[in-house]
């Protein structure tokens, strides 16, 4: 027999490779769209809002999602005041996670440790990220980058007992602070002989029984145009008491002011005090007629007291006030420095950050969705909607350590309400504090 020739042994491995790479095809076909799959390894995400909801709906992505993205994701869930301590002794003993999703309070805490998305990146421009969110979102902006992508907002709202309204002559909720003071107090509140409080309008005056009172100074600040906390080249600025031009002079002491008369036995918008219950169960129980909690909480509501007739409604302004606001907390999804699968890490983390997965998620979570194009669409639910544009006006402010702010907010109050210091000079001393502790 003849040997084959060269000619023949190239044809003949030619074909050998086109039969190997056919069976490749075969047994591995090409993914829709003619891209190959991407596998993102394991990754791991830690955060503080709830475990069942995120695991439901990475459980959802990943099942319908053509991408193994979500194939490998697991997710941990810790309180919020074990999250710093925790984070960084994980770093410390090297299991760390991917990926933290968290609240703007703790951004400052973990700042360091977070790996910024460049503002290079395509879709993350600077230009480009104003024009998908909600402005509160911009607290997630550095100079050198962005340092959470945005997944929700719960805004700071205000729930009402519309019996206990209509039982006093009134059809609506109150839009404005005055109507609160002029009209809302004086009609419902309840007093017996010893100036004993039976009927409360509002829970206000003390810190330790108003569950949001954080949220609620700091939506006072916010509408009195305070410039709270600022940031120049790295340095941080205390500005509470310091108002943004048109803001009313001294907005730290204002907001003070105003928050402690309500628990003045002297004041004649006396209504509260400390021997009362927390005012979101003293809302369940029907003894107060309005509640200021955050937009998350209202199936809660719903659920513990099913009889209540209440609703919701954006937080009152000044009668005056030309640009509205409320307090908000606005979470994000940050990628670790110390990330042991980075790349997968920024695979998840931008696919969570999607319009569609954010708004199921934030619908999850009874928050409202991070991108202007979801808050435009509205929503058919009267209570979602009402978060959804409290979601529009809402803001946070920087904050180096919330638990050190809340201690001390807490202390200024409690001083004031006892009247151990006036605002002015409680609020002088808080700064001092506050300086110290940052």
């Amino acid at each position: 027999m003849q040997a084959p020739r060269p000619f023949q042994i190239i044809l003949y491995f030619g074909f050998g490779l086109l039969m190997a790479a056919a069976l490749v095809l075969i047994v591995n076909p090409p993914s829709g769209g003619g891209t190959t799959v991407q596998r993102t390894g394991p990754v791991t995400i830690w955060g503080t809002i709830d475990r069942s909801v995120m695991d439901t709906r990475i459980n959802e992505f990943r099942s319908r999602e053509s991408r193994s993205v979500f194939e490998s994701v697991r997710y941990r869930q810790i309180r919020e005041e074990d999250f710093n301590t925790e984070v960084v002794s994980a770093i410390a003993e090297r299991r760390q996670p991917d990926l933290i999703i968290i609240p703007h309070r703790l951004l400052m805490e973990h700042r360091s440790i977070i790996q910024p998305i460049a503002y290079t990146n395509p879709g993350y421009s600077r230009r480009e990220l104003r024009d998908a969110y909600l402005d509160g979102f911009e607290i997630f902006e550095h100079s050198n980058g962005l340092y959470a992508i945005p997944l929700a907002v719960d805004p700071l709202v205000m729930y009402w007992n519309r019996d206990i309204f209509a039982n006093n002559g009134f059809s609506q909720p109150p839009q404005t602070w005055e109507e609160v003071v002029n009209n809302i107090v004086p009609t419902i509140v309840r007093r017996t002989v010893d100036r004993r409080i039976t009927m409360s309008p509002v829970a206000l005056g003390v810190y330790d029984n108003n569950r949001n009172a954080f949220a609620f100074l700091s939506t006072l600040l916010l509408q009195g145009g305070s410039q709270l906390i600022t940031e120049d080249r790295g340095q941080l600025a205390i500005q509470l008491n310091t108002a943004r031009p048109g803001g009313q002079p001294n907005p730290m002491v204002a907001a003070v002011n105003f928050f402690t008369r309500f628990a003045d036995p002297g004041d004649t918008l006396y209504s509260w005090n400390r021997t009362k219950q927390l005012d979101r169960q003293e809302f369940l129980a029907e003894d107060l007629a309005i509640y200021f909690g955050l937009g998350s909480e209202y199936p809660e509501l719903r659920r513990q007291n099913p009889n209540l007739n209440f609703d919701i409604a954006r937080v009152p302004q000044s009668a005056d006030a030309t640009i509205q606001r409320t307090y908000g907390d606005f979470y994000g999804i940050a990628i670790l420095q110390a990330a042991p699968n980075r790349n997968g890490a920024q695979q998840v983390a931008g696919a969570l950050g999607t319009l569609s997965v954010t708004r199921t998620l934030a619908q999850s979570l009874n928050f409202a969705p991070p991108h202007r194009a979801s808050i435009g669409a509205g929503s058919q639910a009267p209570a979602e909607q009402v978060v959804f544009s409290s979601a529009l006006v809402a803001r946070g402010w920087l904050n180096p350590r919330w638990q050190r702010t809340d201690d001390i907010f807490r202390q200024l109050i409690a001083d004031v309400q006892a009247g151990r210091i006036n605002a002015a000079n409680g609020v002088r001393d808080t700064l001092s504090r506050l300086r110290q502790a940052f």
